[in-house]
């Protein structure tokens, strides 16, 4: 229903990204919504013209993210808000996939990256929001860093300042840890002068 590189859940044009490893997903599950339905993933819809679909924002990983910052969770979806993708776009029950290596895992990272660049050249998001190690080292070769810290990096993408911001992965993160990541992401909004 959609391309690779349309798996872009929210508005595309987003400021702020969230980059997470895949989608996890019974090993039956197939995605069939339309390149519309992702830009309206996080919209909460009626019942009264059908079965009512159910918000991404109700979705217990994007409801753990309310704990990073309100401000954020806010404007998931929102046009000029929050946007959300993965690096490896098919889904998979864990990641790596069960009877996958590490070697595997690489190779699926690197298949799936080329999509990934293509989204960040095209869309060009001020702030991306690492979900898990292994997206920081797919996005340092795409984004280089200019200016490092210990937990975030700016770097440049067609000319404009990013924010790079890592995290491990927000399931595992405790309550304080997910407040620092939430303070150190509206740090650089109100820097890059993103609204919301």
């Amino acid at each position: 229903m959609y391309r690779p590189e349309q798996f872009i859940e929210g508005h595309p044009s987003s400021p702020v990204w969230v980059i997470s490893l895949n989608p996890k997903a019974a090993t039956d599950w197939r995605d069939d919504r339309s390149a519309d339905d992702l830009l309206a993933a996080f919209a909460q819809t009626s019942g009264n013209a059908g079965p009512a679909k159910r918000s991404l924002k109700d979705h217990p990983f994007f409801r753990d993210f309310e704990r990073v910052s309100a401000r954020l969770y806010e404007l998931l979806g929102e046009e000029n808000g929050v946007a959300h993708t993965d690096i490896v776009k098919c889904s998979s029950v864990t990641f790596r996939p069960r009877q996958a290596t590490n070697k595997d895992a690489q190779a699926i990272v690197a298949n799936c990256r080329p999509y990934l660049e293509e989204q960040l050249s095209r869309w060009q998001p001020r702030i991306v929001l690492c979900n898990g190690a292994p997206i920081l080292r797919a996005l340092k070769d795409i984004v280089k860093p200019v200016e490092s810290k210990r937990t975030s990096y700016v770097g440049v993408l067609g000319g404009q300042e990013v924010a790079v911001v890592l995290s491990g992965f927000f399931g595992r993160l405790d309550n304080y840890a997910k407040a620092r990541l939430g303070e150190e992401v509206e740090s650089f909004m109100d820097r890059l002068g993103i609204s919301g």
